[in-house]
């Protein structure tokens, strides 16, 4: 059992949800990762023993900085390798691919919010966007135009990354991850950068964005007034407890 707090109109109302593994668009088991220690032992950051999101579902995972909440994301984006377990998304196995198959993979099938942006400091936003796409082997400057126009800076698609406020910069990069039609949204503390009021704009326009698209969105943050802003959400002590795999 995993606690997820959905919000009500009137109040948070904690509700224990049993995993429901026929309907699951993402599933983890038994996943655990680990960094080698200087004294020769390791030293566990996740230890997920069962997870599952539903299709077109949106989650929040909240807990403090440096508890392995963004190494979680890595791993399910195949971007590290775990010791063991299973990360299925869809109908694939992310585990048993090789690097160029899970680099393929995520540039098909994920969209992925860093909290620092990641752009490519000498291309425009239009072109940051169109190098996205070419990962996939599929350039559509019309569409990649598209999206720059949702998030709303469509003047902005031939300004450098330096010369477009933070704002500006995190707009592009929601209109980088949707670029391929992701089937996976993961934003990992997507507002960390972002003043109060450009962080609730953010949130919401990411959440809009997925839910027109009929995108899976998981979130990780420290920030409980964007966690506040989710339906559901979990503690991520609830997911992962590598306290008895590291004593």
């Amino acid at each position: 059992m995993i606690q997820i707090r959905e919000q009500s109109k009137d109040k948070d109302v904690i509700k224990s949800t049993a995993i429901d593994n026929t309907k699951s668009f993402l599933e983890i088991k038994d996943l655990r990762k680990s960094y080698p220690l200087g004294t020769g032992n390791s030293h566990f950051v996740v230890d997920v023993k069962n997870f599952t999101l539903d299709p077109g579902s949106q989650l929040a995972i909240h807990g403090p900085s440096g508890a392995g909440k963004s190494t979680f994301l890595n791993l399910i984006a195949g971007i590290i390798k775990p010791d063991t377990g299973s990360i299925r998304i869809g109908n694939l196995e992310m585990t048993t691919l090789s690097e160029p198959e899970r680099d393929l993979a995520r540039a098909q099938d994920i969209g992925y919010v860093f909290q620092s942006f990641h752009l490519l400091q000498g291309c425009s936003a239009l072109d940051n966007l169109l190098v996205a796409m070419a990962m996939n082997g599929k350039v559509d400057r019309k569409r990649a135009r598209e999206l720059l126009s949702l998030v709303g800076i469509k003047e902005k698609e031939n300004s450098l990354p330096s010369e477009l406020s933070i704002g500006q910069q995190q707009r592009v990069c929601l209109a980088r991850a949707l670029s391929n039609n992701p089937k996976l949204m993961l934003a990992d503390e997507p507002t960390g950068n972002l003043d109060s009021a450009n962080a609730s704009r953010s949130i919401e326009l990411l959440r809009s964005l997925c839910e027109q698209n009929n995108c899976t969105l998981l979130v990780v943050s420290h920030d409980e007034k964007i966690i506040n802003r989710f339906e559901k959400s979990v503690d991520w002590k609830e997911i992962s407890d590598v306290h008895n795999l590291n004593d």
